[in-house]
């Protein structure tokens, strides 16, 4: 675009040329009797005066056509430039949902999220860690309050619920440091009519949780209860909760599973691996009188892995005993091997 001092100098060069053309034409009027080289040499100024000012006026109009084409680029230019802003925002990705203050309440889809969730994490729960997932899930319950312990037992209590899910929750209950929600799975505990799937959820989420006064309702269970898998599992909460019945409670279901071939008597003896050196005098009695492979193995095994010396009397005893299957002999000589290198 033409700068405005320059377009105004070159509109003030036309009217000066067109004054002073004026004035040289009235003065020539004025002297007729000049001579005749005065005359020619006005007349020259007046061409070489015309053919300027015709220059400047030329020069003018392409200032005009310049100054209006720039005008059009710079129209242009601003509807590109719209249309590219717009092109933008169309494909930036919405604003992402502000996240949930953590003081709201859940909604009951959040509810079971976090159930689902707190679910991936038993493994390492029932080894004794897990503690964020627990911490998360305390929250959860804080936050959902008298709600949430309601929509959970409902979930819990119909059998239409998928088992995962049943399970998950029943340990959610037991761990949620909720004493409503932990009253909710005693009170199953106490009823005679629960059926033996609710009783053993029940039973084995109470067995792995901390809370307190539960040590009552696991052994009127773990005494009287005719479902071994519920025994068991009330058992081994006691065991585990150091009381003084839960070893021998917990050995007695696990012998009975083994002696009727119960497919989860090898899950009960594994538990053991779980519990403290309470447990290993008693084990180590049943080296010798375990006769079935599996189960005998599993126990060589089970001491093996702890490393346990006092075991090393009836392990020799077991691998020299020819009436006993090679496998079981074999373990045996490996557990010794492995028990006494552990100790150089």
């Amino acid at each position: 675009m033409v700068p405005m001092s320059k377009t105004l100098w070159v509109c003030a060069g036309l009217a000066g040329g067109a004054l002073l053309t004026l004035g040289v034409q009235f003065a020539a009027g004025e002297n007729e009797e000049a001579p005749r080289a005065a005359i020619s040499r006005e007349s020259n100024t007046i061409t070489e005066l015309r053919a300027e000012n015709e220059r400047l006026r030329q020069e003018a109009a392409a200032a005009t056509k310049l100054a209006d084409e720039q005008q059009d680029l710079n129209r242009l230019l601003e509807e590109k430039a719209a249309l590219l802003e717009v092109k933008a925002r169309r494909s930036e990705p919405p604003p992402a949902a502000p996240e949930a203050p953590s003081d709201r309440p859940p909604t009951d889809d959040e509810l079971l999220k976090g159930v689902g969730e707190f679910g991936e994490a038993l493994g390492a729960i029932i080894q004794g860690g897990g503690e964020e997932a627990k911490a998360k899930l305390r929250d959860l319950f804080a936050r959902g309050g008298k709600h949430a312990v309601e929509l959970l037992v409902a979930k819990f209590e119909d059998d239409a619920t998928d088992i995962g899910l049943r399970f998950s929750i029943a340990h959610a209950l037991a761990q949620s440091g909720d004493p409503d929600a932990v009253a909710s799975l005693t009170a199953v505990l106490a009823d005679p009519a629960a059926e033996m799937l609710e009783l053993r959820l029940a039973t084995h989420g109470l067995a792995f949780t901390d809370a307190a006064g539960i040590d009552d309702a696991l052994l009127a269970v773990a005494h009287r209860t005719a479902d071994t898998g519920a025994r068991a599992n009330a058992a081994f909460g006691l065991a585990r909760r150091k009381n003084p019945e839960g070893v021998e409670l917990y050995l007695k279901a696990t012998d009975e599973a083994l002696a009727n071939r119960d497919p989860a008597a090898l899950q009960y003896l594994g538990g053991f691996t779980l519990l403290g050196d309470d447990a290993l005098p008693p084990l180590r009695e049943r080296l010798l009188t375990y006769t079935e492979p599996q189960a005998a193995i599993t126990l060589i095994e089970i001491l093996k892995a702890r490393g346990d010396r006092g075991s090393l009397e009836n392990l020799r005893k077991l691998a020299d005993d020819e009436g006993r299957p090679a496998s079981i002999r074999q373990s045996a000589e490996g557990a010794i091997k492995a028990i006494e290198g552990a100790a150089k």
